[in-house]
């Protein structure tokens, strides 16, 4: 099969997905989040599609107003029954985003799950090539070609991100902006065999496993198929781009594995800027800022681990 070539500047691009891949992405959302209970006020299938929806990335102003996945049981139905052609059109974005929440591809073609996937634009994680060990016939190296970790963009707050009640006319009333940095991440594998990891520290510096310069790169001690990424100085945050990181031997080269950039929620730091601090309180000014950072990881797949993560960039292995 030749596979598409999607133009990745233009998430608005609409492409080709099918109905029953879909389904299946509603089906493991509603597995994973538990179905709405009746008298809830809000069925799976509206939950699902809002959670879609706010998951598209929070500073782009060219958010579809209606996406074309069903929002009620009904319509659900009638994609399972298969009432009209499997085939259908969305855009790229929101394909992307219900691969960020489901991992389920709905592309025709699987375009997505065999490309690196970043949700927000502070991680950008660059291909996962599998390539033969220079000192062992038995075993293949996982190497990652970019991580990059950079500022978002400007996004606008308002005040009824400030309140705990806010009115209707509070959304439309502007009191800062925000941009998002990372604080600390981590890189994970995921295999069903014994990695041995081929970085076990690296700090600010360019060597045979690759290139960390602005970062400390280290396995987690506590995880062995884990690795934390910090700014070189405690106080800073992560704005670096590491190159060719030799992460791991792999004992079966054949083996397709997984490799996702994850975070915690004290690791995102919301960088307000308020234009008036002094209209609202500080009570108030937490709020914003607890608010802002669970908008960024709403919905997320959740990273398995001691540690409650957020994945925010995952990427499949090729073969070189």
């Amino acid at each position: 099969m030749v596979k598409q070539s999607y133009e990745k500047s233009d998430p608005t691009r609409m492409v080709q997905a099918h109905r029953d891949k879909a389904v299946e992405a509603f089906e493991r959302w509603c597995r994973m989040h538990g179905r709405a209970k009746r008298g809830s006020g809000k069925h799976s299938d509206a939950e699902f599609y809002d959670a879609v929806k706010n998951s598209l990335d929070l500073v782009r102003d060219a958010k579809p107003e209606k996406l074309k996945i069903p929002r009620t049981r009904s319509g659900w139905a009638n994609w399972r029954a298969r009432r009209s052609s499997n085939v259908f059109r969305e855009r790229f974005d929101v394909c992307s985003a219900i691969w960020m929440l489901t991992e389920v591809d709905i592309t025709s073609n699987g375009f997505l799950s065999s490309e690196p996937l970043n949700a927000t634009e502070m991680i950008t994680l660059g291909p996962v090539s599998i390539r033969d060990s220079a000192v062992s016939n038995d075993k293949a190296e996982l190497v990652v070609e970019t991580i990059t970790f950079s500022m978002s963009s400007v996004s606008d707050i308002f005040l009824s991100d400030a309140k705990s009640h806010p009115k209707d006319s509070d959304g439309a009333i502007r009191i800062g902006t925000v941009r998002f940095l990372i604080r600390e991440a981590s890189v994970s594998v995921a295999s069903g065999r014994p990695i041995e990891p081929l970085v076990y520290h690296a700090s600010n510096e360019t060597c045979s496993e690759g290139s960390f310069l602005g970062a400390t790169f280290s396995v987690d001690p506590d995880e062995h198929n884990r690795w934390r990424v910090q700014p070189t100085y405690p106080a800073e945050v992560l704005q670096c781009r590491l190159q060719n990181i030799k992460l791991c031997n792999l004992t079966n080269s054949n083996e397709v594995v997984r490799v996702a950039v994850s975070v915690g929620q004290g690791d995102v730091f919301p960088d307000v800027k308020l234009a008036e601090p002094q209209k609202i309180s500080n009570k108030q000014d937490e709020t914003v800022r607890e608010r802002l950072v669970a908008q960024v990881l709403r919905n997320r797949i959740i990273d398995q681990g001691l540690r409650r993560r957020f994945v925010l960039s995952s990427a499949p292995s090729l073969r070189e």
